[in-house]
């Protein structure tokens, strides 16, 4: 089974797509983020403040 990540507005633009279908291995939220980094390097930068804490909140369904 896969999981859906669905990116909104400043996320969509940074990706170029709303949305992305990554593998199921990553069984937990902080390996799909890093998956995610993997592919889009951009959203590191538009997701965490200086000090490492998310920004955004990501809807994984």
């Amino acid at each position: 089974m896969a999981i859906k990540v669905e990116f909104k507005s400043a996320l969509k633009n940074v990706t170029g797509t709303q949305a992305v279908t990554i593998d199921r291995k990553f069984d937990t939220f902080e390996k799909a983020l890093m998956e995610l980094i993997r592919l889009y390097p951009e959203l590191k930068e538009e997701m965490f403040y200086a000090d490492g804490t998310i920004d955004y909140i990501i809807r994984l369904s």
